[in-house]
């Protein structure tokens, strides 16, 4: 409670003509207003129908926001109607996405865009404060579902616009965003309790009151998402972060705590209960997959055990004993997998053993049999590669530690030889192409759907110190036939940069392309980084290469990968800083 949380509350329900009014915007801000009182000390400013002109919230959020200094935290929290809008010539992007406030459409008026909030952020967190927007509404009106339902979008705004709201000069935004759906979609009005409400706003109320401790982001929007899921079907809240690694800090700021990955069970209304986990994520379409469920608010104990029924993609439904109760979402745990996780050895330590013996990652072999040999000595772990003895981190203390590690790093295997054995999509679908700048330093990475159906790209970095990152804001995006997207920096350029560690020659990175027909969230599949062993240096592929034994399926989904080769070359007049060399796997030619 010892941080100052600033909050900007916007609810309209009372929109003009011919704008359709809506119903659960301003009790929605109300209930986040004493949400965020019980969980921090507040400072709240709400701002409800006629008061929330496009004035008064731009002064409001510099004038009320900008109090918050550096260790302080800065929500803006909006509730109503979103659209779209040209943006100007020559920006790549053809739509400014808006929010639209209660006198947007009235002469001389605009919405807010994406730009100005964008600006608005910078300025704050420019400053050094955490910032937190919650946008419950939506900004495109292709898609359209929920007959009967009222959803937060009003037709586009097609008048010319003179200029955009400027910030501060030069300054790049940082901040967490939970937005209510993707493009594609509407963020719907919910009855709740007999009171209407927004479908995020809803679910994050819902989430958070049962979950009075610390939780990061990541594990927010995994569970407000299942609630959304249940309340608003076809409706998937989005959580977004130019500076990756804050989804993994607390809700309203702190330091960021590194987590093993969610999974979440939740009840769905004619499919029964589903796991946000499908073929992508690991799980096999044969055999007998097992998981313990718990409550949301933690605890050591399961209250249910659950079998894997029928896998798709990026879903996989279950059988739950005994019965749980249906509104509530529960963490899933991997028990047992059908499949031979990673060849490990252990010596000198039993308790070491006996850990990494229940862990369905990995499985016990003899150590020249071994991928990953773990020697144990005085309470210090070495983890080197098998064949080579080529430590693969700094070494690991405690048990505890030890098994972390271990697990880490098969959990990184897996996910780079995941692949479908028999893809139904086609492969100009799954278009991956690397273009490189030497002389920027940087690389452009362009994600293209060249087949004839709409599908979901996402896409992950693998490093060589086992860190899992993906570069897809909101974990993925769906591509139209014909359509690309570029990827883009912390700084919202269509350019990445790529770097090698001090004290080494050359890193190398994997990029994997997932391309499926569901959605599904790839940072399900993140982790950060192990500390490289000293002195560090390149340390090449783990594995002796595809992982074998894994059942066929023909699951809708399929890959791609390009391997990014960066070398710092020995210094000469005139020489770029690095080079690199990016081979696509796809390729016979490479």
């Amino acid at each position: 409670m010892g941080r100052n949380v600033y909050a900007l509350l916007v609810g309209i329900d009372s929109y003009p003509a011919p704008m359709s009014p809506l119903a659960g915007c301003v009790n929605d801000v109300h209930a986040a207003r004493a949400l965020l009182a019980a969980r921090s000390t507040l400072r709240p400013l709400t701002l409800t129908d006629r008061a929330a002109t496009r004035e008064a919230v731009v002064t409001a959020f510099r004038a009320h926001l900008g109090q918050a200094a550096a260790d302080d935290t800065a929500v803006f929290w909006f509730c109503g109607h979103g659209s779209r809008e040209p943006s100007s010539p020559g920006d790549p992007e053809r739509w400014n996405e808006t929010i639209v406030l209660v006198d947007s459409r009235s002469p001389g008026v605009r919405d807010l865009a994406d730009k100005e909030l964008s600006a608005l952020v910078a300025e704050i967190s420019g400053r050094g404060a955490h910032v937190l927007v919650v946008l419950d509404c939506c900004h495109s009106g292709s898609g359209v579902r929920g007959v009967g339902r009222s959803e937060r979008w009003v037709p586009r705004d097609l008048r010319p616009r003179d200029g955009h709201l400027t910030g501060a000069d030069g300054a790049v935004a940082r901040y967490v965003l939970l937005a209510a759906c993707r493009r594609d979609q509407t963020a719907r009005e919910v009855v709740v309790a007999g009171t209407v409400r927004g479908a995020l706003s809803a679910a994050l109320d819902r989430t958070l009151r049962r979950t009075p401790g610390s939780i990061s982001y990541r594990d927010l929007h995994a569970w407000s998402a299942a609630a959304v899921h249940a309340l608003a079907p076809g409706q998937t809240p989005v959580l977004e972060a130019p500076a990756a690694d804050d989804v993994m800090r607390p809700f309203l700021g702190g330091a960021t705590a590194p987590a093993a990955p969610v999974l979440t069970a939740a009840y769905r209304h004619g499919a029964g209960w589903v796991l946000d986990a499908g073929a992508i994520h690991g799980i096999p379409p044969a055999g007998r997959t097992e998981l313990d469920l718990y409550r949301m608010a933690g605890g050591d104990v399961p209250v249910a055990r659950a079998t894997v029924s029928e896998v798709g993609a990026a879903t996989a439904r279950l059988d739950v004993r005994p019965p749980l109760d249906e509104t509530a979402v529960h963490r899933a745990v991997l028990r047992a997998l059908p499949v031979a996780g990673a060849p490990v050895a252990v010596t000198g330590d039993t308790a070491v053993r006996a850990l990494l013996d229940r862990s369905p990652l990995v499985r016990l072999v003899p150590p020249q049999a071994a991928e990953l040999l773990v020697t144990c000595v005085d309470g210090r772990a070495r983890i080197t590669r098998g064949p080579s003895g080529d430590a693969l981190t700094e070494d690991r203390w405690g048990v505890a530690d030890t098994v972390f590690a271990v697990e880490r790093i098969a959990r990184w295997q897996a996910v780079r030889d995941r692949a479908n054995p028999a893809p139904p999509i086609a492969a100009e679908s799954a278009g991956l192409a690397v273009e490189i700048d030497e002389v920027r330093a940087t690389i452009r990475v362009r994600v293209s759907n060249g087949g004839p159906r709409r599908l979901f790209y996402a896409i992950l970095a693998l490093s060589d110190t086992f860190r899992i990152a993906s570069l897809i804001p909101g974990g993925g995006e769906w591509l139209d036939p014909g359509e690309h997207l570029w990827l883009r920096g912390d700084d919202g350029r269509p350019r990445l940069h790529l770097i090698v560690p001090r004290g080494r020659e050359s890193a190398t990175d994997l990029l994997k392309l997932f391309v499926a027909g569901e959605e599904f969230d790839a940072r399900t599949l993140t982790q950060p980084n192990l500390p490289p062993p000293a002195p560090a240096r390149d340390l090449g592929p783990v594995g002796a290469g595809r992982i074998t034994g894994l059942p066929a399926t023909a699951d809708d989904w399929t890959t791609r990968e390009v391997v990014v080769t960066t070398v710092r070359p020995v210094r000469a007049p005139g020489s770029a800083p690095f080079c690199w060399r990016a081979v696509d796997q796809h390729d016979p030619g490479s």
